[in-house]
C-alpha cells in the first residue's frame, strides 16, 4: 500500500480494532475483578496490552497496512478509549439491569411473594 494514499481509512481502521480491543479489555476486567490481589490484577492488565499489540501487528499484515506509525498507534488507543467512554458505559447499565431482574426473581418464593 502506498504510504501516503489512504491513510485515514488506516486510521480508521486502526479505530475499530481499538474499539474492538475495548470488548476484549472488558473481559480482561472481569478477570481481575475475581483477583483481590493487586500485583495479579497488573500482570492481567499488561498481558491484555500484550495480547493487543500482538493482535495490532497481525491486524495490520493482514489488512496490508503500512509499517506501524505514530497515528496508527493514536487510532488504536483513540478507539479503546471511545468504547470505555461511550459503548461500556451502555453495556455495564444492561448487565446490571439484568443481574437486577435475576436476583429479584430469584428472591421470590413460590407462592409468588416476596421474602421479607
Amino acid at each position: 500500500m502506498f504510504v501516503t494514499q489512504n491513510q485515514f481509512y488506516v486510521f480508521l481502521a486502526c479505530i475499530a480494532f481499538g474499539a474492538i480491543g475495548g470488548t476484549l479489555f472488558s473481559l480482561f476486567r472481569l478477570l481481575s475483578l475475581a483477583v483481590i490481589i493487586k500485583v495479579i490484577k497488573v500482570v492481567f492488565d499488561a498481558l491484555f496490552f500484550i495480547i493487543f499489540a500482538f493482535g495490532m501487528v497481525i491486524y495490520s499484515f493482514y489488512l496490508n497496512l503500512p509499517s506501524i506509525r505514530a497515528y496508527m498507534i493514536i487510532g488504536n488507543f483513540l478507539g479503546l478509549f471511545l468504547y470505555i467512554k461511550s459503548f461500556h458505559i451502555i453495556l455495564a447499565k444492561a448487565l446490571k439491569m439484568a443481574y437486577n431482574n435475576i436476583k429479584r426473581k430469584r428472591s421470590k418464593t413460590k407462592d409468588d411473594r416476596d421474602k421479607v
